[in-house]
């Protein structure tokens, strides 16, 4: 599970920082009939994921689905600062900044079962 996460997250960051204005039309377009986070979660997630989440952690299906979500939006985030900033951020401080984010949520999600 942390490996697969990493890498994801990292791809979002390598593309940010090698494409900002790829990272920016594919992450900061338009969305319809978005009215929440849930529904977000709905279009944006494989449902997969979740599930291979819970099963690699032994957690529910929804405490996975929530760190998922808590790591979308961490990534997207901290992907768009990193897309926007001049002369950047290092590499090296935006991947141990999500690596603690998703130690932090990790815990989160354990802790609650």
């Amino acid at each position: 599970m942390h490996r697969q996460n990493s890498s994801t997250g990292k791809s979002y960051i390598q593309l940010a920082q090698e494409e900002p204005p790829l990272f920016r039309i594919f992450i900061l377009h338009q969305r319809e009939g978005i009215s929440s986070l849930n529904d977000l979660y709905q279009s944006e997630a494989n449902p997969q994921t979740a599930e291979f989440i819970a099963n690699e952690l032994h957690i529910s299906l929804a405490r996975a689905k929530q760190l998922h979500l808590n790591m979308l939006i961490y990534t997207i985030g901290i992907g768009t600062f990193f897309s926007v900033t001049t002369p950047g951020i290092s590499t090296d401080e935006i991947y141990t900044q999500q690596e603690a984010a998703y130690e932090a949520f990790l815990k989160q999600a354990l802790e609650r079962v």
